[in-house]
């Protein structure tokens, strides 16, 4: 085997091996975007829930005080009443672009399913009535569950 019979085969081995490693390198570098995304849409669905809570406490402090005899001013039943809704659509927002992103592989999908499998199927349960509203939040629910 010549000299250069040997360097065209080093050239290709350290190709191989250059591509190998940037494949690697890329696929990692993917997958921590995938975990990085998903824990920012943590964050994001963390505060959107807490807002939603906060709410319905209010809203169940305001039946304790009805049902104890106390009254409670219409304005601020409305108030809470439209409080309630918008911190509904807001959390079915965030989950609706974090099933967004489920679908597209923005996330990481094993780690998203174990997350938030059981509040998918609580929201598709209770708040979900049509589907066309919430498509994406409907799809990763079929998907999961067939139905």
């Amino acid at each position: 085997m010549s000299k250069k019979d040997i360097l065209i085969i080093a050239q290709i081995v350290i190709s191989i091996v250059s591509v190998s490693v940037s494949g690697s390198v890329i696929w990692k570098t993917n997958t921590l975007t995938n975990t990085a995304n998903l824990l920012q849409l943590n964050n994001a669905i963390q505060v959107k829930t807490d807002v939603f809570y906060s709410v319905e406490l209010k809203r169940k402090e305001m039946e304790l005080t009805l049902k104890n005899g106390g009254t409670i001013d219409d304005n601020q039943t409305q108030l809470i009443h439209e409080e309630r809704l918008n911190a509904l659509a807001s959390l079915l927002n965030i989950y609706e672009f974090a099933c967004q992103q489920y679908i597209s592989n923005k996330i990481d999908r094993k780690a998203f399913k174990l997350f938030y499998d059981v509040m998918i199927k609580y929201i598709m349960t209770n708040y979900i009535h049509d589907k066309e509203l919430h498509p994406a939040i409907y799809k990763v629910y079929t998907e999961w569950y067939g139905k």
